[in-house]
């Protein structure tokens, strides 16, 4: 199958069978289809996998947590319609330097924080100044906002008000990535 054919799959959603690419001394490390593969395919312990379902157009992430010979295929969501939302953007509202957003999915469930988890936020009509800066996440307890090259050190850049901020959570605070 060429390269395009498989990155028209892909866009569409759909796969006729099941494909698999990519082939290590473990076994196949990547696939796509209708249905996930099983270890007499030869999965490789970690191998990636995108379900696809023609009709309704829904595409599915799996890893293998199992071996080469006994795949075991794991959701990397246990609710597909419970992801964040594509772009994690936000806009904040609050007060200067305080500011507070909410962060849903596609059916309205706040999205809880995780360390890794990324936003985008939108400082709206509020500005961030150069020193101590919190951001409080769906009504969750304040999180100071730090430099990402220091996590001990407030940010030393401020932000205008409609200013586009980049942070990661970190599991303790928010790193500001755009710095």
């Amino acid at each position: 199958m060429s390269r395009q054919n498989v990155i028209s799959e892909l866009n569409e959603g759909f796969a006729a069978s099941s494909n698999r690419i990519i082939k290590t001394a473990e076994g196949y490390i990547f696939g796509w289809g209708t249905t996930a593969g099983n270890g007499v395919e030869s999965w490789a312990p970690g191998a990636t996998f995108v379900h696809t379902d023609g009709d309704n157009n829904i595409q599915r992430v799996y890893i293998n947590t199992g071996t080469s010979t006994t795949a075991v295929w794991t959701s990397l969501f246990t609710d597909y319609t419970k992801q964040p939302t594509a772009t994690n953007y936000v806009t904040a509202s609050g007060s200067n330097n305080a500011l507070t957003a909410t962060l849903q999915d596609a059916t309205g469930t706040a999205i809880p924080l995780a360390a890794g988890l990324e936003i985008k936020v939108n400082t709206s009509t509020l500005t961030l100044q150069s020193g101590a800066n919190t951001i409080a996440l769906n009504g969750g307890s304040a999180k100071s906002i730090k430099k990402h090259t220091n996590k001990a050190t407030d940010i030393t850049g401020g932000y205008a008000a409609g200013s586009i901020v980049h942070l990661m959570y970190d599991g303790t605070q928010f790193q500001d990535m755009s710095q």
